[in-house]
């Protein structure tokens, strides 16, 4: 940044999450596309106004604010961005920094409580498993009977499997093993015959020019 100097919140931004805060010039683009817009106290844009701003006040209204972990991950607001800027990238630093201080709002703690449960499954069973991470975020939540009926119905359309796929990756086809056994063929370094069959239906014919 030529001629100002940079505040903390800027300084981390640019290094973390490659953003120059400077260069939004607030056209609201992000806003217009975000989804999750409709359900947060803070749009995308006011978001990065204030990113820009970066006192105290700004920042304690960044961390203690809703909308940081309402964001979808979506992406939407970095690919219409004229600027090529990524809002939801500055949106994680800054639940990062939240997270690290204690500055979750009530109303963001059961997405918390479902991102500790995810990884939570990922790391213990290596991939993803519905029964194992439903029964962590339950626990970790506390909201023990918010989606009960939903279950049932999961379980009668086979949306909720039991138990966790496997570990052991499916034998492959036979089809899929010749075509590899095809690919990984040596190739002839010269031209393969004509069949019989075609050069008698599709004689040679002499170049008038020879």
């Amino acid at each position: 940044m030529s001629g100002t100097k940079e505040h903390a919140l800027a300084k981390a931004a640019r290094e973390t999450a490659g953003v120059v805060l400077s260069e939004c010039y607030q056209c609201g683009k992000c806003t217009a596309g975000c989804p999750m817009a409709r359900y947060m106290d803070l749009s995308p844009n006011q978001i990065m106004r204030l990113a820009q701003a970066g006192d105290d006040a700004a920042l304690e209204r960044l961390l203690g604010c809703e909308a940081l972990w309402f964001c979808a991950g979506c992406l939407t607001c970095a690919q219409r961005c004229p600027r090529k800027l990524d809002p939801a990238a500055v949106m994680d630093l800054l639940r990062e920094m939240a997270h690290r201080r204690a500055k979750i709002p009530a109303a963001a703690r059961k997405v918390l409580a479902f991102h500790k449960a995810f990884l939570a499954t990922v790391e213990h069973g290596g991939r993803m498993a519905e029964i194992p991470l439903v029964l962590r975020y339950k626990m970790k939540s506390l909201d023990l009977l918010g989606d009960a009926a939903l279950g049932p119905v999961m379980l009668a359309k086979r949306k909720l499997p039991l138990l966790p796929a496997s570990r052991n990756p499916p034998a492959p086809s036979r089809s899929l093993s010749m075509l590899e056994a095809r690919v990984s063929r040596p190739c002839s370094s010269t031209p393969r015959a004509i069949p019989s069959a075609i050069a008698s239906a599709y004689p040679r014919r002499q170049s008038p020019h020879r």
